[in-house]
């Protein structure tokens, strides 16, 4: 099996990519540096010159306070970007494996997303996003759109080691107790997207990581499981230096992906032990 990874050296992409070539597939990473997805006529080009079996789409402009001051870029690569790529795998007639966000969910909800819940997006990475979900669904037949949360991992900057690197340096860790959100590890994804490739069950799937919790408390959680040595303060989301605003409580419930390939999600809380010891 051909696959073409988008977002290839990314958070989620390195791991994706290593796990599928030990299992023997055929990779070709893509990065902004070699594939400019934004430019739609090349894009499309090049998936045409490789005829992939399927592309896994995990490339993105995911800083989301700056897609609030860069929003032409934002646009360009989140919503453009997947369109190309969309339109590149209609051309060949490929699976797509497109990679989207709970942030296209306003969060005032309460309870978990399931993917029948109706977008409302109320921050610009949220918007791009769900455009993408939008122009996907519009182009192909063979599409999945896999939502997922706060991805945390040891490759690139993200929330759980940005907290471990402040504790271990002693530092005060504020963090908002009204964003409340699924963490979820990339290595936990990695079966989910194997089943996915082989499948035929096309559609939306909320995959995160089971259980949810309040920024707050997952900076509490990361500094007791390493025993670290500093204050973790509670705060709220307008006390925050965010300049994009984040839904309240944007959890998603795994139940049609748990279900549809038998495979039951694990709790980020012990996701959370695996990932800090690997740390230690």
């Amino acid at each position: 099996m051909k696959i073409i990874i988008t977002g290839a050296t990314g958070l989620l992409g390195s791991e994706v990519s290593l796990y599928l070539k030990e299992k023997n597939y055929e990779v070709i990473e893509w990065n902004s540096k070699n594939q400019d997805i934004t430019n739609i006529n090349d894009t499309i080009k090049n998936i045409k010159k490789i005829k992939p079996d399927v592309i896994i789409h995990l490339a993105a402009f995911t800083n989301v306070d700056k897609c609030e001051e860069e929003k032409g870029k934002a646009f360009l690569v989140n919503t453009q970007g997947s369109w190309a790529i969309a339109l590149g795998a209609k051309e060949v007639g490929c699976k797509l494996i497109h990679f989207s966000t709970d942030y296209v969910f306003n969060g005032n909800k309460g309870t978990p997303y399931y993917e029948n819940d109706l977008p409302n997006p109320i921050n610009y990475y949220g918007m791009t996003k769900y455009l993408a979900e939008k122009k996907i669904i519009e182009t192909l037949k063979k599409y999945f759109i896999v939502r997922t949360s706060l991805l945390f991992g040891k490759k690139r900057e993200n929330f759980v080691l940005k907290v471990y690197e402040k504790g271990k340096r002693k530092e005060e860790i504020k963090a908002p107790i009204d964003v409340i959100t699924s963490p979820t590890y990339v290595r936990d994804l990695l079966l989910p997207i194997e089943n996915l490739l082989r499948s035929e069950e096309y559609g939306i799937y909320h995959i995160v990581n089971s259980d949810y919790c309040s920024r707050y408390d997952l900076a509490k959680e990361i500094i007791e499981i390493a025993k670290l040595n500093c204050e973790v303060i509670p705060i709220t989301q307008k006390e925050s230096i965010w300049k994009a605003i984040r839904p309240r409580f944007s959890a998603l419930n795994n139940t049609k992906y748990e279900l549809t390939f038998n495979h039951k999600m694990r709790s980020y809380k012990d996701a959370l032990i695996e990932f800090i010891n690997s740390l230690l």
